[in-house]
């Protein structure tokens, strides 16, 4: 690959990169998600969660909890307010729609409101806050719609460019916000179609607004809000949701996009509707492959089935707001909506690239960081390996993530180039020698390059090697690695040591196993060694070209089948002794 310059725009504002990831706002893009269990407590969604799984609420009740937590219905019991709402729960929707006919009545009509389109009467969202407190609609009402005129208080303008519409109550300067609207949309609309492909377009119908155009709402105008949950408005960490709709064409689907009208202007929504509007050309390829039931071998239980978001819908969608911004927007607003989620949801997390939770699951957020694969990818390949990846996933069947894997598995095999992925998101900037080219801030230069995954030892005071006499008594490290992911460690040398040596022969099944080891040689500079795990590996550190100073490990799973980790132990043995 052509080695690009290195584009150090950003870094130079930032003596130390620590400072950026704690400054990093809380990830603020399609769902404001934090990571809440550490500051609040647990997400809503994750204590619905637990008590789904203990027996303590039946499914349909958890999805109604569900929808009382994204949408702050102050009808959620106290005890599961936790954290508030995470934001985003796409997988509610997708559940909501594969499920409605085997749901009851009861809950059928108290799921209506929130899962119809705004303008249908039936809406929480149809009546605007400064009409007075919202009541709960009647959901067993005949629906009306909302003509768009004013005559329901919503008006709609058609973009002179592209087939969608926007839609807004008549409050306040619609007009106004409505061209705003328009313009956000329009500036990635024909980037995204280029890339994807076009969106299949609506029915028509009334609900869908009388044309064919993509609808997109913007709602809570926050005309009297109350500083309290009111349950008449989207959560806050919810800048914007896409929901999958007629026609249902095989697996292919139509969708529109309801966002927050207070954050028009706010350019982290123009992210944010970028996002939504690429999970809207996903569902003209396969809608049905977003969500499905997995088995889920990270649980105890094997014989669970989880319903679930697929990892590569969210991860896909994040990385397009990169793909789409990185040259547009300032690389503050980017790194807090976009990377801040390698950050806190990808870096820190001992989870699968393919882990995918139950929505609010504990670290629900890898999904998103997830989105640094597909970095990865184009960084590779090519950007339109991710669209060819969308167009052979079209004829997939729902809940067959196996193949989903191989099609991904297709584009660059993981037993071949997993660990090249591992060794990026090592994520430093090593001089002299730079053994980690490309790095991703070479791609987009507001990516927050020094942010380090979890040093395995750090934590256990085993990063210092000193002189065991004889090697008498060597570190030894059990280990547990997931499929497709790394453990990281680092060491440095004493300077008596003369000879280090790595036993990981013990660490099974050894053909899922990538070792490589990025080394500092004494008055030289850095490198990188791939290295053959199934024998013991030593470093003479009398012989100047493997003189070690600090070294890190990077040991890496490429294996794809989930319920594949390695496990076992492994030694580091420092020694004194002459080499021979």
């Amino acid at each position: 690959m052509t080695r690009r310059g290195r584009q150090r725009g950003l870094l130079p504002r930032i003596a130390a990169i620590l400072v950026v990831a704690l400054s990093l706002a809380a990830p603020a893009a399609h769902t404001g998600a934090r990571q809440q269990d550490d500051e609040f407590g647990h997400s809503a969604q994750a204590l619905i969660g637990e008590k789904l799984t203990t027996g303590e609420i039946d499914y349909e009740t958890s999805l109604v909890y569900r929808a009382y937590a994204l949408f702050d219905d102050p009808r959620l019991p106290s005890d599961l307010t936790g954290g508030g709402s995470l934001g985003e729960d796409n997988a509610f929707f997708g559940e909501v729609k594969y499920n409605w006919n085997n749901l009851s009545p009861e809950t059928q009509k108290i799921l209506t409101p929130y899962v119809v389109r705004p303008t249908d009467s039936r809406s929480i969202f149809y009546t605007s806050l400064a009409e007075g407190p919202r009541t709960l609609p009647n959901a067993e009402a005949a629906p009306t719609y909302a003509q768009g005129n004013c005559a329901d208080n919503w008006f709609s303008k058609d973009s002179a460019k592209f087939p969608f519409k926007v839609w807004a109550h008549c409050t306040g300067d619609y007009e106004q916000d409505l061209d705003t609207a328009i313009a956000i949309v329009d500036d990635f609309w024909q980037r995204e179609v280029e890339f994807m492909g076009p969106p299949i377009l609506d029915t028509g119908s009334a609900e869908q607004g009388g044309d064919e155009r993509i609808d997109v709402y913007f709602v809570d105008d926050e005309a009297d809000r109350v500083e309290r949950r009111g349950g008449d408005y989207i959560s806050e960490s919810t800048l914007a949701h896409a929901g999958s709709d007629a026609p249902f064409n095989g697996r292919t689907s139509s969708g529109y996009i309801v966002a927050r009208r207070p954050n028009i202007g706010d350019p982290e929504l123009n992210m944010t509707m970028a996002h939504e509007f690429f999970h809207v050309l996903q569902d003209a390829h396969n809608y049905q492959i977003s969500f499905g039931f997995k088995g889920s071998p990270f649980n105890a239980d094997f014989d669970t089935l989880t319903y679930s978001e697929y990892w590569f819908v969210e991860a896909t969608a994040m990385w397009v707001e990169s793909y789409i911004y990185r040259s547009q927007v300032d690389p503050d607003v980017l790194q807090r909506s976009t990377h801040s989620y390698f950050v806190f949801g990808f870096q820190g997390s001992d989870r699968s690239l393919q882990y995918s939770p139950r929505q609010g699951g504990v670290d629900f957020e890898h999904i998103y960081g997830a989105y640094i694969y597909f970095l990865f990818l184009e960084q590779e390949v090519g950007a339109q390996a991710i669209a060819q990846m969308w167009k052979n996933l079209e004829d997939v069947a729902p809940d067959d993530f196996d193949r989903t894997m191989q099609i991904i598995d297709d584009i660059l095999p993981f037993a071949d180039h997993f660990r090249d992925f591992t060794v990026r998101n090592l994520n430093l900037d090593l001089q002299p020698g730079d053994p980690i080219d490309p790095s991703y801030i070479d791609l987009d230069r507001s990516f927050p390059e020094g942010i380090v995954p979890t040093f395995e030892n750090e934590s256990k005071s085993q990063d210092r090697l000193v002189p065991s006499p004889g090697g008498s008594e060597p570190l030894r490290f059990e280990d547990t690695i997931p499929s497709l992911s790394a453990h990281y460690y680092r060491f440095d040398t004493d300077s008596d040591v003369t000879q280090v040596t790595f036993d990981l022969t013990d660490l099974a099944p050894s053909p899922a196993v990538d070792l490589d080891l990025i080394v500092k040689i004494r008055d030289k500079g850095w490198e990188r060694r791939q290295l053959d795990p199934s024998q013991p590996i030593t470093f003479c550190r009398q012989i100047p070209e493997d003189n070690v100073a600090r070294m890190y490990l990077v040991i890496t799973n490429h294996d794809m089948n989930e319920a594949t980790s390695v496990k076992g132990s492994f030694t580091v043995t420092a020694d004194d002794a002459p080499c021979g």
